[in-house]
């Protein structure tokens, strides 16, 4: 018991210090997906909006879409970029973003102008290998019409801020 202790200890780490999660085994699709908040996971529908108290947030707190369809139709209709976050509850780094990022000030004013999408690879394999992802966190940044600007792959922490604004400038926005 122990020994596995110690090598679950070792892997976190080592994910953490090459900044992501290598996604080796084959991503398994299950159920319902959920809408996920900076500060908590609630069940619903994908695209709800609807934070943990249950209420309709506004757009710098509004919870994080599931459904990429969905978000690409508000942002085009919004003419907003598209953040997503591709990630897992189980990846280290990606909880780092949620934990210490996310919540922030910093953040919230600059997610006004993105439609923010977060893809658990477990519940949605199809979209994260449409996409290529093999590791995670891995952060696309998409303009209104579908097409990628860039990505973030690996904790960046901050530096993610930089990384809006670049994607934004750069998609004309």
């Amino acid at each position: 018991m122990k020994t596995l202790l110690t090598l679950s200890a070792l892997a976190v780490a080592a994910s953490i210090a090459l900044g992501g999660c290598d996604e080796t085994e084959p991503i398994a699709d299950s159920g319902e997906p959920t809408v996920v908040t900076a500060e908590s996971t609630v069940p619903g529908k994908a695209g709800e909006g609807t934070d943990a108290r249950g209420g309709a947030e506004h757009q710098a707190d509004r919870a994080w879409m599931t459904n990429l369809d969905e978000a690409m139709k508000l942002a085009k209709s919004e003419n907003k970029m598209v953040m997503v976050d591709f990630m897992a509850t189980w990846c280290g780094p990606c909880q780092m973003y949620v934990d210490k990022v996310f919540p922030t000030e910093q953040f919230k004013e600059a997610a006004k102008d993105f439609i923010l999408v977060k893809i658990d690879t477990d519940e949605q394999p199809k979209v994260a290998q449409k996409y290529g992802v093999s590791g995670i966190p891995d952060i696309r940044f998409l303009a209104p019409d579908g097409s990628q600007v860039s990505k973030v792959v690996g904790y960046k922490g901050e530096r993610l801020l930089d990384d809006m604004r670049s994607a934004k400038s750069a998609a004309g926005l």
